[in-house]
This record gives structure tokens, C-alpha cells and sequence, in this order.
């Protein structure tokens, strides 16, 4: 069985630095999510287990967890755009054309034989 994957053991130097790059980028967010998401399996498994006015206090615990879970993802949300209209100036500087309806770069065999041969 042939394989069509063209990356090395372990990729090369360019995409270790991009990954290094990006998972920088959201580092923190990162971070608050998980830390999130464990308050929120935790508050869960003790609503699951209680009974009466327990189980309330951990219904109203869960949504606030709920809640601080969206609002972290929706400023992911707006961090991810953010940084892909950076990106979008940074590869326009190299002559990338986007496309307007669907961002799509509209131009990747060209750019690759000018800026990266």
C-alpha cells in the first residue's frame, strides 16, 4: 500500500515553527477552555450524584460554568478572526489574492513558484 502523505518523520523545520507559532497564538484561551471544561465535568458528575436542593446548586453551578465556557470560546472566535486577516496582510505582502466571498486564496500555484521555489 502506497502512502501520499509527503511529510517526513517528525516534518520539517518551517512547519515545526508555524505549529510552535500557532499553538502560541492560543496558548492562553487554550488553557482557560481546558481549565473550564474541568470545572464543568466536575460540577456535572456532582449534579449527577445529589439529590433535592443539592442537585440545584449544581444546576445553577453548571450554567455559570456553561456560560464562561461560551464566552471563552466566543473570544476564541474573535482571536481566530483577528489573526487570519494578519495572516490575510502578511500573505497579501507575497501577492496572495483572496477570494472576497470565500477568503479563499485564490492564488497558491502561483505564489508557491514565486516566493517559495
Amino acid at each position: 500500500m502506497s502512502s501520499t502523505s509527503t511529510s517526513s518523520s517528525g516534518g520539517s523545520k518551517l512547519q515545526k515553527k508555524v505549529k510552535n507559532k500557532e499553538a502560541g497564538r492560543y496558548h492562553e484561551i487554550a488553557e482557560e477552555l481546558d481549565d473550564l471544561q474541568k470545572a464543568y465535568d466536575k460540577v456535572a458528575k456532582a449534579k449527577d450524584r445529589a439529590f433535592g436542593a443539592k442537585k440545584l446548586g449544581y444546576l445553577d453551578q453548571e450554567i455559570k460554568t456553561t456560560e464562561g465556557l461560551i464566552d471563552a470560546q466566543e473570544r476564541l472566535i474573535e482571536e481566530t478572526k483577528d489573526y487570519l486577516e494578519q495572516d490575510k496582510g502578511n500573505l497579501k505582502q507575497y501577492g496572495a489574492n483572496f477570494d472576497p466571498e470565500t477568503g479563499r486564496l485564490t492564488n497558491y500555484d502561483e505564489m508557491y513558484e514565486v516566493n517559495l521555489k
